[in-house]
């Protein structure tokens, strides 16, 4: 679920962005990353998008191959 007792402030706050990435409701999200925006440098920040999208992309593609597979 993403989370420990020893992340502080700053990785809590990304996991939870990430976390809320997988299933996506736009609107509500925009809201959240706006909200977080001011947390985290541009850098940290175009790298927490960047790889929360990455790894969701990853996901999905590897379902797809697995779907692929049991079809052939």
């Amino acid at each position: 679920h993403l989370d420990a007792p020893s992340l502080d402030p700053l990785a809590r706050a990304a996991v939870t962005l990430a976390r809320d990435s997988i299933w996506p409701q736009p609107a509500a999200l925009q809201r959240q990353a706006r909200a977080l925006r001011p947390v985290f440098s541009r850098q940290q920040f175009v790298d927490l998008i960047g790889t929360a999208a990455l790894a969701n992309a990853c996901c999905r593609l590897s379902v797809a191959v697995d779907l692929a597979r049991a079809a052939a």
